[in-house]
């Protein structure tokens, strides 16, 4: 058995005529608007990854910004923690970001929101800010390696 989780960007403006509506009781126009654009995504993720065309899916579900809203207390949908906007997923802010950014001696700083959202960003976050605690290159080395490398020029596996 396989999990799959697809997340995207939805424009809040979609799903805002909809707030304050109760889960699972906000309506055809809201399911089908939900539902338009899970198949959209799982098309897309399907042609990503060619062999989910033909796996089994035993249970398909879809939330949306109001999903958020409801079981994580987000104000507008936002999926983890600091908003996921375009200038926080910017060079200079990735750099102002660091572990090391609290400019005191053996603070460093860890988490989701030092790098990027959910589990996969807490574990680096975390990462990255024990190899600063050590000395290390701990962080970076562990993100080339799960990236495969790819990312540093002329380098292939």
């Amino acid at each position: 058995k396989s999990c799959v989780t697809v997340i995207s960007f939805v424009n809040w403006e979609w799903f805002a005529p909809h707030d304050g509506s109760r889960v699972h009781k906000r309506g055809a126009e809201y399911d089908k608007l939900k539902d338009a654009i899970s198949k959209q995504m799982w098309s897309f993720a399907c042609n990503v990854y060619p062999q989910l065309k033909n796996a089994k899916i035993g249970h398909f579900e879809a939330g949306s910004p109001l999903s958020n809203n409801y079981y994580i207390g987000s104000r507008k949908g936002e999926i983890y923690g600091a908003d996921h906007n375009y200038e926080r997923f910017s060079l200079g802010n990735l750099i102002d970001m660091r572990p090391d950014i609290t400019g005191i001696d053996n603070l460093v700083v860890a988490g989701q929101d030092v790098l990027c959202g959910g589990f996969a960003g807490a574990l680096f976050g975390g990462m990255l800010a024990a190899g600063t605690a050590l000395g290390s290159w701990l962080g970076v080395w562990a993100g080339m390696i799960y990236s495969g490398f790819r990312y540093i020029p002329g380098f292939n596996l």
